[in-house]
């Protein structure tokens, strides 16, 4: 069964190709971003939970979920359009990427979606997974 650690850990570590700066296990997420990082990744917000496989057992597929966070580009800067086309470029990535990976040893699936991410005082265009599997 595949540990919340390890879960976390190879989601952390997933290749993006169009990623400059990852966050590992440890190190997310990040307090700041420079320019020169981004896009930008890390694994935030994770939870888990337990239920039986059958009625008056207690043994269980474990289910996890955490968010990947990808920091594509400063609010500040990037008019809609240039937002708009990063971030949908940028949930191709991601997907490809999760299609690649095995995070657990189950399926893994997950919703991909656009957003805005604040880290300190500034904002980001943002591509954030939430990732799903059990086992």
């Amino acid at each position: 069964m595949t540990t919340y650690e390890e879960f976390v850990t190879r989601l952390a570590a997933m290749a993006i190709s169009t990623v400059t700066k990852h966050y590992y296990w440890g190190q997310t997420p990040p307090a700041s971003l420079n320019a020169a990082d981004l896009p930008s990744m890390w694994v935030q917000l994770p939870q888990m939970d337990a239920r039986p496989l059958s009625f008056g057992g207690n043994v269980g597929w474990t289910a996890l979920e955490a968010q990947l966070v990808v920091a594509v580009l400063p609010t500040i800067h990037a008019t809609l359009a240039e937002a708009f086309q990063s971030t949908v470029e940028m949930m191709d990535d991601v997907r490809e990427a999760l299609e690649k990976n095995r995070l657990a040893d189950s399926r893994t699936t997950w919703t991909i979606r656009q957003s805005v991410v604040a880290l300190g005082k500034s904002e980001y265009w943002a591509v954030v997974a939430d990732v799903r599997a059990t086992g």
